[in-house]
C-alpha cells in the first residue's frame, strides 16, 4: 500500500476478518478488510489481491461513514476511468481490476481519497468447489493470503450428507461439528478446515432458489468410487521425471521431507516404466544423462543419490531444467509424467508456467509443495498447464 502523493508506504490494513460457508462441495469465501488512514492527508491505498483460480469473485462492496457502497461490473477501461473521475471530485472510491497475467487469478484493489482518520472496512467474496478425496472436504488457505495484521474469522459448515469428523489447523471446532471458530491466526500459518462426510459416495442433488429474479438453480453432485485398479494400468509403460528443489531455501526439514517423499514415490512406480531425478537451483544435477529402466541396479543408484541429496544449489532456476527436458522428444510408448517437488519460491513464475504451457502435449507435469508457505500460485499454474494436479506436504 503506498500514498499516491508522495509514495510513502503507509500501514493502513488493520485488521481482518475471514467467513467460510461450507455447503456441501461448494465453498463461498468473504474476506473483510478494515483500513484506517492514520496520515493527515486524503491517501490512495493500492494492494494485490490473489485467489485461486479455479474461484469466481462474487461480491464486492464496501462502508465508509454508515454508507454502503456496492461494486458494478464494468468494462476494464470504464470502471478505471470511473474511478479516476471519482477521484478528480474528491470522493471516496473503490476499484477492482484483475490483472492480465493469466496464470493465477490476481486482481488489483484500489481505494482513493480516504479520508484523514476515516475507517472504511472493504468486502470481497469468492466462490469455489471444495477439494474432494474421498468424502473429505477441504478448505485450505495458503499464509500468502493473510496479510500481517490480526486476523479471526469462522467457517460454517452445511453437508447434506452428515459430518463424520472436522479438521481444522487453527481455532475451535464446536461440539455439533458445524462452525469452526478462530481468533488472531499467525500471517504465516495456512488456515486448513477438512470435513469427513458420511455418505460421499451418494448422489445428491442442491436446488437454490433466488427470490430476487425468481429463478432457480440445480447442482448435481456424483462422486465415483473406484474398487480395483485395471491391470493394465498397473502394469503401464511411463516414464517419471522427478525434478526436485534443491535450492538453500530447501534446507532443514523441507528437503529431509523431500527425500522420504522422493523415497516413497519411487517405489510406487510401476515395474516397465523409467525415470530419473534431476535437482535444480542455480545449476542442475542430473542423475542419468536420459530417464532410464525400472530395475534394481539403477534403483540402488537412486537411493544412493537421495542419501546424499542436500539443499546446495544456490538459487531455484527451474525454467532451465524443464527447457532441457522439454528439448529430449518423449517415447511414443513411453508417456511423459513430471512431478516436481518444490517450496515454490523460484526465479521467475510466469516463465516458468508458460514454459510447461508451451510443452503441454509433451507429458502431464504433477508437483508437490512442501512447506507451509509455499508459493501456491506457481505449484497449482504449473498443474493446470501441465494438465496435472497439485498436492501439498504442510
Amino acid at each position: 500500500m503506498f500514498n499516491a502523493k508522495d509514495d510513502t508506504i503507509l500501514n493502513c490494513l488493520v485488521g481482518m476478518y475471514l467467513d467460510v460457508h461450507f455447503v456441501d462441495c461448494c465453498l463461498k469465501v468473504q474476506f473483510q478488510q478494515e483500513y484506517w488512514n492514520r496520515s493527515a492527508d486524503n491517501i490512495e491505498t493500492i494492494y494485490k489481491f490473489v485467489i485461486p483460480k479455479t474461484c469466481t469473485i462474487g461480491d464486492f462492496y464496501a462502508e465508509v461513514g454508515g454508507r454502503k457502497i456496492t461494486g458494478v461490473v464494468q468494462e476494464k477501461g470504464q470502471a478505471q476511468d470511473t474511478y479516476d473521475d471519482a477521484l478528480a471530485t474528491g470522493q471516496t472510491s473503490y476499484l477492482a481490476l484483475q490483472d492480465e497475467d493469466a496464470s493465477f487469478n490476481s486482481y488489483t484493489i484500489s481505494i482513493g481519497n480516504l479520508p484523514p482518520g476515516q475507517t472504511t472496512k472493504v468486502y470481497i467474496s469468492f466462490l469455489s468447489v471444495a477439494l474432494n478425496k474421498d468424502g473429505n472436504y477441504v478448505f485450505y488457505l495458503p499464509p500468502e493470503l493473510l496479510p500481517d495484521v490480526p486476523t479471526s474469522g469462522c467457517c460454517k459448515i452445511e453437508m447434506s450428507e452428515g459430518v463424520e469428523h472436522v479438521y481444522s489447523t487453527v481455532g475451535n471446532i464446536s461440539k455439533e461439528m458445524d462452525r469452526v471458530q478462530w481468533n488472531l491466526v499467525p500471517s504465516n500459518q495456512p488456515i486448513v478446515v477438512s470435513v469427513i462426510t458420511k455418505k460421499y459416495s451418494q448422489p445428491k442433488a442442491v436446488l437454490e432458489y433466488d427470490e430476487k429474479t425468481k429463478s432457480k438453480a440445480l447442482m448435481i453432485t456424483s462422486t465415483p468410487v473406484w474398487q480395483d485398479l485395471n491391470n493394465d494400468l498397473i502394469e503401464s509403460q511411463v516414464e517419471v521425471i522427478f525434478v526436485v528443489d534443491r535450492s538453500g531455501s530447501m534446507r532443514g526439514s523441507r528437503i529431509s521431507q523431500t527425500k522420504q517423499a522422493l523415497n516413497i514415490l519411487l517405489h510406487a512406480l510401476p515395474p516397465l516404466s523409467r525415470f530419473n531425478i534431476i535437482g535444480f537451483g542455480s545449476s542442475q544435477d542430473w542423475l542419468f544423462e536420459k530417464s532410464q529402466q525400472f530395475c534394481e541396479e539403477n534403483i540402488e543408484i537412486a537411493h544412493e543419490n537421495i542419501k546424499n541429496t542436500n539443499a546446495d544449489l544456490g538459487g531455484t532456476d527451474l525454467v532451465s531444467p524443464l527447457r532441457r527436458i522439454f528439448s529430449q522428444p518423449p517415447d511414443v510408448d513411453y508417456p511423459r509424467i513430471i512431478l516436481v517437488l518444490t517450496d515454490g519460491s523460484v526465479n521467475d513464475r510466469p516463465g516458468t508456467i508458460n514454459e510447461v504451457r508451451r510443452n503441454q502435449e509433451q507429458c502431464r507435469l504433477y508437483a508437490l509443495g512442501i512447506s507451509s508457505s509455499v508459493d501456491t500460485a506457481l505449484v497449482k499454474g504449473m498443474c493446470e498447464a501441465g494438465r496435472g494436479e497439485a498436492a501439498f506436504v504442510i
